[in-house]
């Protein structure tokens, strides 16, 4: 335990020198400057998916297959981007545009779909590994739910109002969303039922 501790003030300490046992090292890579809003990763880290733009502003979809290394733009449209989810192998991609619509790519990002969700001001989207579940929130207590990869979505009142962010389990059985005063809100049915 003192050991740990000790290891800790070390590198709270000696933060303002490089430490290979307190950091990692960052690279900045070949992404445009931009007001980046959500990144997301295939399960290995080679594919990567990055949206801008959030809720005040419009940007691009840009995609990495070396591990963000090079990255180049989608054909998606420049919308106000709020959040990206990406299947295991990051060929199923899932993106939420506040100004009121979901998007999704079968194909690494090559093309996008729109998908028949009503407008709202999507805030976040969550993905299980295969890209078939998908779970997508907005500020209110609606959580809206795909079994096919975004090409039909049902919606269910979750057990939280007011929520901002979604993420799930590998195979989308299990959700969490929350909100931005304090709670959570747990389904270990994909969505069917909800706890505080």
């Amino acid at each position: 335990m003192k050991s740990s501790i000790l290891a800790v003030v070390a590198c709270v300490v000696l933060a303002g020198t490089p430490n290979p046992a307190c950091a990692q090292t960052w690279t900045p890579t070949s992404a445009p400057t931009n007001l980046w809003y959500s990144v997301a990763s295939s399960a290995d880290g080679s594919k990567l998916v990055a949206v801008a733009g959030g809720q005040l502003s419009t940007g691009p979809i840009y995609t990495s297959t070396n591990a963000g290394a090079d990255w180049n733009p989608t054909l998606a449209p420049v919308l106000r981007w709020t959040s990206v989810a990406s299947s295991a192998d990051g060929s199923k991609l899932a993106a939420v545009d506040y100004s009121g619509g979901i998007y999704t790519s079968a194909d690494s990002g090559a093309t996008w779909s729109t998908n028949s969700v009503p407008a709202n001001h999507w805030l976040s989207i969550a993905s299980s590994a295969d890209g078939l579940k998908l779970a997508a929130v907005f500020f209110g207590s609606q959580i809206f739910l795909s079994t096919n990869g975004g090409a039909t979505w049902t919606s269910n009142l979750t057990a939280v109002a007011d929520l901002q962010c979604v993420t799930g389990s590998a195979d989308g059985s299990r959700l969490v969303a929350g909100n931005n005063v304090g709670r959570i809100g747990i389904s270990t049915n994909s969505g069917a039922a909800w706890v505080a």
